[in-house]
């Protein structure tokens, strides 16, 4: 590809790698093409050690690229993140994403989750191994973001020694672990307190008896008192995380979510929203709860709650089903209209000119009647070049409007918006996730 060409391309298959127990993967997205799951885009599958080599993933890498820029189907066909820009030559591997998924052994068995994150597999391959030679070629980014997940994490093999081993020698921009919050760890709750981690618990109920149904085990109580363990000691770091499912969308269910939040005094955390991602599409029911739950939540004090890139698209055509229709139950989405009225024909500014801005410029509803007055993003790469024809800037340039601002990103959620708080940004000029 010539040099300043625009080409298809997304920041997953430029610079991420994804570890799975017994293969190397560009990315963890999933999307519907004509009704079938597509996604989880693997680079090749993995036996041993020996199959660590920076160069045949470097390779695997361009080898798709060109193949989506010629036209050629392949695993990424039909994503609907794939964007059209001005890619940096794919020369060298710099990884700013790693997500240590190594092994599958979990110990619960959740209904909306698959046989890749529960199915028991350790790795083929030593991560010791793979951090000597990433290092070694200069292959991490040296702003690289960590992620934690798999099964679940601190069940993998040596996973004290290779978490401090990934955390200390790259000191990551953000340190991201995905648990149930079973077994209390010292060692999570250490760096909570240092403040160089954050965690993502799934709850994903407000009963026992669901609670079980849906996550395959008995230990509700246990896993909300853990929660709160963590949340007493950590500097704003721990997220709880709503996945919506056939199963827990009920008014009566969301409410006793709401009472344990309160039972265990955890208002004041960061909330996650999310969907299964098994389903195309969101039921009206589940839609209207949803709001219900974002309201509830923010009524009783979250610091953030925003919603993840699963459930997002899908909230998003539902409301602009309701919202463009005469729909009898339209006074259910009364909440999310008058937000959309009341932001209509505003100039906004948007942080955030990664994937999610680009899909909030192509399908965001609110953006119909507005304008974005400049992204920013505090990526130096970034700064000057555009976007959709739109010039993205240094945050700094936010304290010399007074526009309202859209945070555009989901993994960096929370980080920006206390990032606008410490900058002084009055909180009502901080726009809800809800509307993107």
């Amino acid at each position: 590809m010539k040099k300043n060409t625009k080409t298809f391309s997304c920041p997953s298959l430029h610079h991420a790698l994804y570890l799975a127990p017994d293969m190397f993967r560009h990315c963890c997205k999933r999307f519907f093409v004509s009704g079938q799951i597509k996604g989880d885009v693997k680079i090749y599958p993995v036996n041993n050690d020996d199959d660590i080599d920076v160069a045949r993933i470097l390779t695997a890498k361009r080898e798709l690229y060109d193949s989506i820029n010629r036209g050629v189907e392949t695993q990424c066909s039909g994503c609907p993140l794939l964007t059209l820009d001005i890619w940096d030559p794919l020369e060298k591997l710099k990884i700013n994403l790693l997500s240590i998924e190594a092994h599958s052994v979990c110990n619960m068995k959740c209904t909306y989750c698959s046989e890749t994150y529960y199915g028991g597999l350790k790795a083929k391959y030593s991560l010791k191994k793979l951090f000597e030679h990433f290092h070694e070629a200069d292959a991490f980014d040296k702003d690289i973001n960590i992620v934690w997940g798999g099964g679940e994490p601190t069940l993998m093999d040596d996973f004290e020694e290779i978490f401090q081993l990934f955390t200390h020698k790259l000191t990551p921009k953000s340190n991201k672990l995905f648990t149930n919050a079973i077994n209390y760890s010292s060692l999570i709750e250490y760096f909570l307190k240092k403040g160089q981690l954050t965690i993502t618990i799934s709850t994903d109920a407000g009963t026992k008896e669901t609670f079980k149904k849906i996550r395959g085990a008995d230990v509700f109580d246990k896993v909300f008192c853990n929660i709160k363990k963590y949340h007493n000691v950590a500097n704003n770091g721990v997220i709880i995380k709503y996945i919506l499912t056939k199963d827990n969308n009920s008014f009566e269910e969301i409410n006793n979510f709401l009472k344990q939040i309160n039972k265990y005094e955890l208002n004041k955390c960061n909330f996650q929203l999310s969907s299964d991602f098994k389903e195309q599409e969101l039921s009206h029911e589940q839609a209207i709860n949803l709001i219900h739950l974002f309201k509830g939540l923010i009524k009783n004090g979250a610091n953030t709650c925003h919603f993840d890139d699963h459930l997002r698209p899908r909230l998003n055509r539902k409301i602009r089903e309701i919202y463009n229709s005469t729909n009898k139950h339209k006074s259910d989405f009364q909440f999310i209209i008058d937000y959309f009225e009341k932001f209509h024909d505003k100039t906004f500014i948007v942080w955030g000119a990664g994937q999610l801005a680009y899909m909030m410029i192509k399908h965001g509803q609110h953006l119909e009647k507005s304008k974005i007055a400049f992204f920013v993003d505090k990526d130096k790469k970034k700064q000057g070049k555009r976007l959709c024809d739109i010039v993205i800037k240094h945050p700094d340039f936010i304290k010399q409007v007074d526009y309202p601002i859209i945070i555009a990103s989901s993994k960096f959620y929370n980080e920006i918006y206390s990032e606008l708080i410490d900058m002084g940004i009055s909180k009502d000029r901080i726009m809800d996730s809800l509307i993107i």
